[in-house]
C-alpha cells in the first residue's frame, strides 16, 4: 500500500504540470509556428517537478536513514506540488511576455 500511496501523491504534481505544459503546449500549435521558441517555456511545468522528484528520491537513496518517512514521502510530494504549481503560473506568465518568433 506504501508503494501505492507514493505513485499517487507522486502523480498529482506530474498531473498540475501536465495541465499547465498541455495548455502552452496547445497555444504553442495554436500559432502556426510563429512561437515556435516559445516550446521550451511551455515544458517547463512538467520538467522542473520532474527534475527535483528525481533528485528528491536520488537523495533520500543515498543519504538512507537521514530522512524520516514522513518527509520522503509526504511532504516531498507536497513540495512537488507547490513547485508544479508555481513553475506552471511563472511559465505562463513568461510565455504571454517572450516575443514571438521572426517569420
Amino acid at each position: 500500500s506504501t508503494v501505492g500511496f507514493v505513485f499517487g501523491t507522486n502523480l498529482i504534481p506530474m498531473l498540475i504540470g501536465g495541465f499547465f505544459s498541455g495548455l502552452l503546449i496547445r497555444s504553442v500549435n495554436r500559432s502556426n509556428g510563429t512561437a515556435s521558441n516559445k516550446r521550451w517555456i511551455a515544458l517547463a511545468p512538467v520538467a522542473l517537478p520532474l527534475i527535483f522528484g528525481v533528485l528528491w528520491y536520488v537523495m533520500a537513496l543515498v543519504n538512507m536513514g537521514s530522512f524520516d518517512a514522513g518527509r520522503e514521502y509526504f511532504a516531498g510530494p507536497l513540495y512537488l506540488v507547490g513547485l508544479a504549481l508555481g513553475t506552471g503560473i511563472l511559465a505562463s506568465v513568461v510565455y504571454a511576455i517572450a516575443p514571438k518568433a521572426s517569420s
